[in-house]
């Protein structure tokens, strides 16, 4: 084979080995993006709750009225996050709503019930408890920013 013909091919191999590395790098980017913008649109939807926590306002049925506002958030990230954190986020989503509770609630009289009596006893216990399963719904995609 010539010279000419050789440099040609690896001329050619370089050009398509870039090709691939861009449009592979480009997809990885837009992926990242897509994913990053549904972890702030999920962590938002929980924003009014945790402003409620710190600042002592909530209400009896804070937490049940955004509980509608939480599984739409949660149902609309989880298709595109990895395997991985859709076990995780589903595990925490579980835990929040009592799936498979001993009490008998459904999950919106379980949220209701949990996050009701953190108000109507004064036992720091329950109110931790709460705090810790709303907590652990919220930041389990903390990882994917």
């Amino acid at each position: 084979m010539e010279t000419k013909t050789i440099l040609t091919l690896i001329g050619f191999v370089v050009v398509l080995f870039g090709y691939i590395a861009v449009h592979r790098l480009s997809d990885w980017r837009s992926k990242r993006t897509e994913l990053r913008t549904a972890v702030i649109a999920y962590k938002s939807a929980f924003a009014p709750e945790i402003a409620a926590i710190s600042n002592n306002s909530f209400a009896i049925n804070t937490f049940t009225i955004a509980l509608q506002l939480h599984e739409s958030a949660v149902d609309t990230i989880r298709p595109i996050l990895p395997e991985d954190y859709q076990r995780k986020l589903q595990e925490a989503w579980d835990e929040y709503r009592g799936k498979d509770n001993n009490l008998g609630f459904d999950d919106f009289g379980f949220v209701q019930a949990t996050s009701a009596t953190f108000m109507l006893i004064d036992d720091k216990k329950h109110f931790y408890d709460f705090k810790k399963r709303f907590h652990n719904l919220h930041s389990c995609l903390d990882k994917l920013k």
